[in-house]
């Protein structure tokens, strides 16, 4: 076993051990992804990028506590943004903004549900979180629901899978075979660890293998209907991706009584994954029409009816009727109550000096307008124009008075601990 801990990382440290199986499957990602990278990404910092999310996805495999899984998994998610940054387009930046948007809502998911893990459990290290007190009721499953999201977004199950029609696209599709072999299996895995870690018999055990086996099963179905119908080759291959993800939850989940089952599906996954890549790049694929799935999706069921129509009209209703009220209930008073001064007078906001200078210049404005600005006349009124000036030019010196006396003030205050740390 190869056990290796960095410590004083975002104040709780990193912890990786590596057995047999992690090891012989982290070589095996190393191994395919570095040749994939190589290969087909291009820029610098795309191949900077690619090494990051290879050491990363390593890294993974041998997390011995949650925060680890959790800060190289999100390492692995946002540095895979510089692949599609690689060759930018009009295309690349709107999958940019949908698969980071992606990213920030599942890492937040996820944060929720490691919190919730630390406070009913008492930590987040695998082996110590059914020691500490058991997870059950509602805490429980939403720690289920919240890391079935988050994980389950890079496996692309069903209903989290709207990413795929992004990030596959032929002119990516090269780049598209790194999703799948390094995204799917760190989620499926991570999935995996997690959810032994939750369990404390077969039976809990078992009822989560039943939950993973019908996702699994109608990512299945779904993928199968995806490629049926698929309209580009590029996406063929996310389809395929979302098609094997979904019969690798099920084998995983149902097969993996120890680590060595699970290494050989992951394995066995790549594997499949890198042979269709090497068929779907020989074959002419011919489009085809047909029924429009693209709605069946926590994107479009969800997200968009919800945070992108519904709650900014809520709350710009909310709001704007906030700032109508008081307006309103001052227009109200003015004509009831409170009624203005009939009296005409300079604006309060003057003096006696600029109404006198104000006035002289609309006099000046009102014969210009009668002969020779006849035809475009000043309509603006001086004796406002002069106040507001004169105001603008108090307010701004007074900013000016006080920023200066303020940092006169702190460097008094800086001064003065320095005589008190020479003199003591």
């Amino acid at each position: 076993m190869i056990h290796v801990a960095i410590p004083g990382i975002c104040g709780e440290g990193l912890s990786f051990s590596y057995h047999r199986w992690e090891i012989i499957l982290t070589v095996v990602v190393l191994l395919i992804g570095s040749i994939i990278a190589v290969k087909n990404v291009k820029k610098p910092y795309g191949k900077a990028a690619a090494a990051g999310v290879l050491l990363a996805s390593a890294c993974i495999f041998g997390a011995d506590d949650l925060f680890t899984n959790y800060i190289c998994f999100e390492l692995v998610g946002f540095l895979s943004v510089f692949w599609l940054a690689d060759e930018p387009d009009s295309h690349t930046s709107d999958a940019i903004k949908k698969y980071v948007g992606w990213l920030v809502i599942t890492g937040m998911i996820m944060t929720m549900g490691m919190f919730l893990i630390s406070h009913y459990a008492g930590t987040l290290v695998y082996s110590q979180i059914l020691s500490g007190e058991a997870l059950s009721g509602i805490p429980y499953y939403a720690v289920l629901a919240c890391y079935l999201v988050g994980y389950g977004s890079r496996c692309a199950v069903v209903m989290l899978h709207s990413w795929i029609d992004s990030t596959y696209r032929e002119e990516s599709m090269k780049k598209g075979i790194l999703y799948s072999v390094l995204l799917i299996p760190t989620g499926t895995w991570s999935l995996l660890r997690l959810f032994s870690s939750l369990t404390v018999d077969f039976s809990q055990w078992k009822s989560i293998a039943e939950m993973m086996g019908v996702i699994g099963g109608l990512t299945i179905v779904l993928g199968i209907y995806r490629i049926w119908t698929c309209r580009e080759k590029g996406v063929l291959l996310g389809d395929i991706s979302m098609l094997l993800s979904g019969g690798l939850l099920i084998s995983v989940f149902w097969k993996a009584s120890s680590g060595q089952s699970a290494v050989f599906c992951l394995i066995g996954y790549i594997v499949v994954i890198m042979i269709v890549y090497g068929i779907l790049l020989k074959i002419d694929w011919k489009p085809k029409h047909s029924l429009d799935l693209e709605w069946f999706s926590a994107e479009h069921m969800l997200y968009e009816p919800l945070f992108v129509h519904a709650l900014p009209f809520l709350f710009g209703t909310v709001f704007r009727l906030i700032d109508y009220l008081p307006d309103a209930f001052v227009a109200l008073l003015r004509g009831t109550i409170y009624q203005d001064s009939k009296q005409k007078v300079w604006d309060k906001v003057g003096t006696p000096a600029t109404y006198i200078v104000g006035s002289i210049l609309d006099e000046i404005a009102n014969l210009l307008n009668k002969t020779i600005l006849r035809k475009r006349p000043i309509r603006k009124s001086f004796v406002n124009a002069a106040a507001v000036a004169r105001r603008e030019s108090r307010e701004t010196l007074e900013i000016v008075t006080r920023s200066v006396s303020f940092g006169l003030m702190m460097f008094s205050v800086g001064m003065m601990i320095v005589l008190i740390y020479i003199m003591f």
